[in-house]
């Protein structure tokens, strides 16, 4: 579109001077054009230079600094103290010979293993080591402990007394059941044979024995009764035995009366306790 001059007529219809008035108030708008002005040119110049100032720099600076880097650590290499290999070395190099303040020590002289005899003939000679003799050892009835051996058992008590037939009513023997030493061997009375089953013995100790063992009441008890047997020598009050001057055998514990059962003098006829009563099945003549 041409661009409007003074020159051009007037449309029709409107006074000179109406346009100098309305342009006044609203004035045209400037022209758009297709390139662009001086200074857009001048930014965009201005930042391609910078971004090239960039990538040029960029690169130098960072091998720059790399090699600010090599060269402090070679300089930090370069201020280190040498090594002890190499002190030691250049001392060597200054100084060839020893220094006369430390001087080398002799070397010093093997000692020899095997000892020289004495010149001197009146040297006294180290007597040679003897191992000790051995204890003597202990004769075979020696019982005393020596050197923490184990005590030996102590020896049973001598056991002294008259020993015999004990005899009873109608001249009956006192007799072990088969001569059985057992624990628990039944006391009876049988026709006298003088077999070692009907010798008992009138023990200090107040037992009366046979056997090896002792005549003992059955567990112990003390009623009208209780059996008689035979049991190892304990020293219970059970085989306390003692004969009273009326020829009673008396059982000490109990307080009753060597007795035979039934008064029945068949062989094999147990004996018991019973009270006192001074019947013939309790009468008993003991070994003098």
């Amino acid at each position: 579109m041409p661009p409007d001059t003074p020159n051009s007529p007037q449309p029709p219809g409107k006074t000179p001077g109406g346009f100098s008035r309305t342009f006044a108030r609203d004035p045209g708008r400037p022209r758009i054009g297709l390139l662009p002005e001086r200074r857009v040119w001048i930014a965009l110049g201005s930042a391609a230079g910078l971004v090239t100032a960039v990538a040029l720099l960029g690169p130098l600076a960072g091998q720059g600094l790399k090699m600010s880097a090599d060269d402090t650590r070679v300089a930090a290499a370069d201020v280190q103290s040498p090594s002890p290999e190499a002190a030691a070395s250049k001392s060597a190099d200054a100084s060839p010979s020893a220094s006369p303040e430390h001087p080398k020590a002799p070397p010093t002289p093997e000692k020899k293993t095997t000892q020289e005899p004495s010149e001197r003939p009146d040297a006294p000679t180290q007597p040679k080591h003897k191992d000790p003799a051995p204890p003597p050892k202990s004769a075979p009835g020696d019982s005393a402990p020596k050197g923490g051996a184990k005590k030996s058992p102590p020896r049973p008590a001598t056991i002294s007394g008259p020993s015999g037939a004990i005899v009873g009513m109608n001249g009956t023997c006192l007799d072990v059941a088969y001569g059985n030493p057992a624990n628990g061997t039944q006391v009876q009375v049988h026709g006298c044979n003088g077999a070692p089953a009907q010798k008992f013995t009138m023990a200090s100790d107040g037992t009366v024995r046979a056997v090896g063992k002792c005549m003992d009441v059955v567990n112990g008890a003390t009623s009208d009764g209780s059996l008689i047997h035979l049991w190892d020598c304990n020293g219970s009050p059970s085989q306390q035995w003692v004969f009273s001057p009326a020829h009673d055998l008396v059982n000490r514990q109990a307080d009753k009366c060597l007795d035979i059962r039934a008064a029945n003098t068949s062989d094999g006829t147990r004996v018991q306790i019973a009270n006192c009563s001074g019947n013939p099945a309790q009468k008993w003549n003991g070994p003098a």
